[in-house]
């Protein structure tokens, strides 16, 4: 018995990549602990959008698309039963400069296409990334991060919205998530669930301009979910900001997952895995408690995977080891998921 089978009424997933699912011990946690998927990496537009096989088809508002590298883990998923969160489609980051630039020059400096354009751009690759994920993997995915990260509040933008290094923004403005949600809406699959993912989600203001955000989205039937990701500290955010976070999403009428759950821990001592599963356990306690998340996400499949670990500095923050065995926190999950 797994995380997967303990609650019902929740999908429990991790984050992978090629690489792990290819490592048999790695892979017989994914196919055993857990019901969903998220491609890590794979699906970000930086390794669906080809700019060699764009260039040879000569078109101005159509890239070409290519998924080699999200396939294992999809494949994965098909093949052992799994449903997947497929992310993300549209954010400032991981999305090559080309694809906005006129040509598809890939010169730092190349002049970008005008928004009309650039519209078009964006419609054909949603659709098609849509339309072949679904061909070919079908009823394998029930949620899309459609947009992430739009909103950072250090940017000094009256309404929320990042400005700094964001080309969506440069050639949008704040109706960029509007677009991306319209597309999106027009070519998903029947169920699947159309989500708003961001960091920091629990925090004031930035809950409130997301809010403000998602409003509109929300009346128009564009949006459908929250994504909170939820990389945590040891001691930070308090469970009472975070269930208030729950309670004001949820309260506006959106489903909610939790996307990209870890929590930063830089040692691996023996009072720092009970600190660690002492964290957990108050945060599945959260969660369960709260009676509206629908899906839950860790940021990896173990320690070894993190983003949070370097060459030099090496982090614990999920709830298998670096030699893929279970930790104290896996055990908190489990007694917090029984209730």
């Amino acid at each position: 018995m797994g995380l997967k089978d303990l609650r019902k009424d929740m999908l429990i997933g991790a984050a992978v990549s090629p690489f792990f699912l290819k490592d048999e011990k790695y892979a017989a946690i994914a196919r055993n602990e857990f019901s969903s998927l998220t491609c890590e990496n794979e699906m970000k537009p930086q390794h669906t959008l080809d700019r060699e096989k764009t260039l040879l088809c000569g078109t101005k508002n159509r890239a070409s698309l290519r998924f080699d590298a999200a396939q294992t883990a999809l494949s994965f998923a098909k093949e052992n039963g799994l449903k997947v969160r497929a992310h993300t489609l549209v954010w400032h980051n991981q999305t090559p400069r080309w694809f906005f630039a006129e040509d598809w020059s890939d010169q730092a400096d190349a002049p970008l296409v005008k928004p009309e354009l650039m519209l078009e751009r964006l419609e054909n690759y949603i659709r098609d990334e849509m339309d072949y994920i679904n061909t070919a993997y079908p009823s394998l995915v029930y949620a899309w991060d459609v947009y992430n990260e739009f909103i950072e509040p250090d940017n000094d933008h009256p309404k929320g919205f990042r400005l700094r290094k964001n080309l969506w923004y440069e050639l949008f403005g704040e109706e960029a998530p509007l677009y991306a949600f319209g597309f999106a809406r027009k070519y998903a699959f029947p169920g699947q669930k159309l989500f708003y993912n961001d960091y920091n989600e629990y925090e004031q203001p930035k809950r409130g301009f997301i809010l403000d955000l998602l409003s509109p989205l929300i009346a128009k039937g564009l949006v459908d979910g929250m994504g909170m990701q939820s990389h945590m500290l040891i001691d930070y955010p308090r469970m009472d900001a975070y269930r208030s976070a729950i309670n004001d999403y949820a309260s506006a009428g959106l489903s909610l997952h939790v996307t990209e759950l870890d929590i930063r821990s830089l040692d691996d001592s023996e009072g720092s895995r009970r600190a660690l599963a002492d964290r957990y356990g108050e945060i599945f306690e959260t969660i369960v408690g709260s009676g509206k998340i629908e899906s839950v996400t860790f940021w990896g499949l173990g320690d070894a995977q993190s983003w949070l670990s370097k060459p030099d500095a090496p982090a614990y923050p999920l709830l298998f080891d670096r030699e893929a065995r279970p930790k104290e926190a896996y055990y908190a999950v489990c007694e917090a998921l029984k209730k």
